[in-house]
Formats: structure tokens, C-alpha cells, sequence
């Protein structure tokens, strides 16, 4: 009887732990939250926007994304103001869910809020879908806010495992116009970027604490003239490498020219999504 009495306490105080995890990080919808043996060994693609975007920034992509992968069904995930986390859409049963992240506060450019969010939205996959990886497709202000999420979180014994990520327009190192005192950039002979913005340089003094082992890389930038797609520069993009590239498994980089290089249009360019595609599916 005493053995039986310990056993209901302790299963007791293991539901009221889950529900204080779901009550302080996501909010719950109306998605079962019994996952399937098939969704736990499954990976989410997750489309992360870039700043001042609308919940229909990254569906050229996501378009793309379901027909190389057969995943019908799209999973929205909406950030509200206060960081909580709701999933609408989709299937909890799909062994590859596609997600797309909608942030109700678009114009916030503070990494470490983004990066937080971000991580909110992965415990909502994981509590309530099962996943365990991730894929991530991120654009402008997106790659921020993933950079941001692996630096804090990428140690944390409940961080979904980064498997595939792909960087579109990524303002790794700053935005012209954000910051006093910038001065034109370029990549040096080391590769080291010869300007430096204020999250870049904190990046560097703690890069020890990415956690990117294993981690397959696409770096997407767009080169409509002077080095530039039209808002981020060049070197911005590719000052990715010099921050992670000896800790991922493999770095590929590609440049887009033309008229739909710029920063917009990159989210819609065909030969993009066609990479894009090829590199997470084949």
C-alpha cells in the first residue's frame, strides 16, 4: 500500500511539473498533445521571418518546401508579444512537420528576445509534436534570432537538435543605418569581417558556446551592385563563416545576382527555393 501511495505522489507531482512548463512557456491549442511514435523520430523545418514581416513572408518557401518533401499540411506557430507560443494548423501526426513562425511583434530588433522566442517555439514542438531536430530556414532578421537562440540555448539539455540550416539575407555581422560609427565593410584575407557590429563582436568572445556539432550549412546572399543586396551588405552575410564555420559539419555558400538578388526578393527567387529545397530533401 505504501509503495502504491509513493507511486500516485510521484506520477501527481510529474503532471503538475508539465503543466507549470506549458503554462510558463507556451500557450496550449486545441492540438493533442499524445504524439505519435512515428512524429517522435520525425524532424520540423521551421521558416523563420526577418524583421517587420508579415505571416506571409516565407510562404514562397514553405510552397517549395511542400512539394520537395510531400508535406501537405503547414503548421503555424504565432509568437505573441509576451513570448508565448500557439500551434495552429498542421498535423501532430506528420513525421516532418513544416512550421511557420509568426511573430506578433515584427519590430523588434533585441537578438535575445528573438532568440528567446525562438526557443519557446521549439519547446512547443517538442511538448506537443514530439520533435526532437530541427531543420531552419531563416531570412534577414530570422538568422539573428537562430544565432541568438544556439548561443543561449544550444547547451540546454531540452534544445531540439539543429540539423540543417539555411541562411537567406542573414545580417550576422549588423544593417547599415542601425549603427553609429559604421564604416564600409568587406571580409579580409582571414575572413575575419573588417567591421565588426556590437552582437558580432559578443558572438566571437563567446563562440565557444555554440552548439553546431553535426550541423549542415546553406549561406544565401544576393549581390544586386556594390556588394549589396540592396539592405545588407555583402559582408554581413558572409562574416557567417568566420563565426561558425570550424563547428558545423559542412559551409556552403551561395551568391544570387540579378533583379530578384535583393533582400526581398530573395524569399521568392526560384533558382533560392530550388537550393534550398535540393539541400534539405535532395
Amino acid at each position: 500500500m505504501r509503495r502504491w501511495t509513493l507511486l500516485i505522489a510521484a506520477v501527481s507531482l510529474l503532471a503538475v511539473g508539465v503543466a507549470a512548463v506549458g503554462q510558463t512557456t507556451i500557450s496550449h491549442s486545441t492540438h493533442t498533445q499524445i504524439v505519435s511514435a512515428a512524429a517522435q523520430s520525425g524532424v520540423a523545418t521551421v521558416y523563420i521571418p526577418g524583421h517587420h514581416a508579415s505571416p506571409h513572408a516565407m510562404n514562397a518557401l514553405i510552397s517549395g518546401g511542400q512539394r520537395a518533401s510531400g508535406e501537405r499540411s503547414v503548421t503555424t506557430a504565432t509568437v505573441n508579444r509576451k513570448g508565448r507560443v500557439s500551434l495552429s494548423g498542421g498535423d501532430p501526426y506528420t513525421k516532418h512537420p513544416l512550421v511557420r513562425v509568426v511573430f506578433q511583434n515584427t519590430r523588434t530588433r533585441d537578438y535575445r528576445t528573438l532568440g528567446r522566442w525562438v526557443e519557446h517555439v521549439f519547446w512547443a514542438l517538442q511538448y506537443q509534436y514530439g520533435v526532437k531536430k530541427v531543420n531552419v530556414v531563416a531570412h534577414s532578421l530570422g538568422n539573428a534570432a537562430i544565432m541568438a537562440n544556439n548561443l543561449e540555448y544550444g547547451h540546454s539539455h531540452r534544445q531540439l537538435k539543429l540539423q540543417n540550416y539555411v541562411a537567406i539575407a542573414g545580417n550576422f555581422d549588423g544593417i547599415p543605418g542601425q549603427h553609429r560609427h559604421q564604416h564600409p565593410n568587406w571580409i579580409t584575407m582571414s575572413g575575419r569581417p573588417h567591421w565588426q557590429a556590437p552582437w558580432y563582436r559578443y558572438a566571437l568572445a563567446h563562440r565557444g558556446q555554440f552548439n553546431l556539432s553535426g550541423v549542415r550549412v546553406l549561406n544565401i546572399f544576393g549581390d544586386v551592385r556594390h556588394h549589396s543586396d540592396g539592405k545588407i551588405l555583402n559582408a554581413s552575410s558572409q562574416s557567417l563563416h568566420y563565426l561558425i564555420g570550424d563547428k558545423v559539419s559542412s559551409f556552403k555558400t551561395l551568391q544570387i545576382r540579378g533583379l530578384e538578388a535583393t533582400h526581398r526578393g530573395l524569399k521568392h527567387n526560384t533558382q533560392v527555393r530550388q537550393n534550398v529545397d535540393t539541400f534539405l530533401w535532395g
